[in-house]
């Protein structure tokens, strides 16, 4: 997450897509951090992970996880 907040400093109207090491237990810091989408991968094979998933979408502004 520091980097996506370390880029939006000099590069304010660029979209940053966070991917790879994404979970649902850090993808909010990620989104918090100013990346636009974060890319979840094998999370969504989990079945575990689903719930967390569904959570994580429920509280983002538009769908944007």
């Amino acid at each position: 997450p520091s980097w996506f907040r370390a880029m939006h400093g000099p590069f304010p109207g660029l979209n940053f897509v966070a991917t790879g090491g994404i979970t649902p237990s850090n993808a909010k810091d990620f989104l918090d951090a100013d990346a636009r989408v974060v890319a979840l991968g094998s999370a969504l094979a989990d079945p575990d992970a689903l719930p967390a998933i569904a959570t994580l979408l429920a509280a983002s502004p538009s769908g944007r996880a």
